[in-house]
């Protein structure tokens, strides 16, 4: 399976699939850090 984005990043299937758990924890993170400021901004 060839998709569009896939040429983007440059890697293969395989090598994206060990990126997704630091992508998971990039995303919670900065989903942490904007409802804290949104907390503090109220």
């Amino acid at each position: 399976m060839n998709f569009k984005t896939q040429g983007a990043a440059g890697m293969n299937m395989k090598e994206r699939m060990r990126l997704i758990p630091y992508e998971a924890c990039v995303g919670l993170t900065s989903t942490i850090a904007a409802v804290i400021v949104y907390m503090v901004m109220r």
